[in-house]
């Protein structure tokens, strides 16, 4: 069943960070999921189809993280913007080199629901 928390972890946790020699995050990844994920507690109805592990357009006809679009970082996000959430990790005691520990993520329980 697709539907299945343990599957859905599965499948999440057997995709990669990011895509590419440039590391993208708008493509099938974790990066891309991490980031709509939380742009869907704010907008559900906007960004909760770009979750899904098959292609599902959103109200907009857009399908997101399938394939990627070789997006550049400073493409979806301004150099303050990137500053500012570095300057987040280090306050909140992440290593913007390393990130979050998944096993932690996974522990919590952030990336599927039951």
């Amino acid at each position: 069943d697709v539907f299945d928390a343990t599957n859905c972890r599965e499948r999440y946790t057997a995709l990669p960070n990011s895509t590419g020699p440039q590391y993208y995050i708008d493509g099938d990844s974790k990066g891309c999921r991490t980031l709509h994920g939380q742009f869907a507690i704010i907008n559900p109805q906007g960004h909760c189809a770009h979750l899904s592990f098959e292609p599902l357009a959103d109200p907009n006809g857009e399908i997101k993280c399938q394939e990627s679009q070789n997006r550049q970082v400073l493409e979806l996000f301004t150099q303050d913007e990137l500053d500012r959430f570095e300057r987040f990790q280090i306050r909140n005691g992440i290593d913007p080199e390393i990130g979050h520990d998944l096993d932690t993520c996974a522990e919590l329980n952030l990336w599927c629901s039951e």
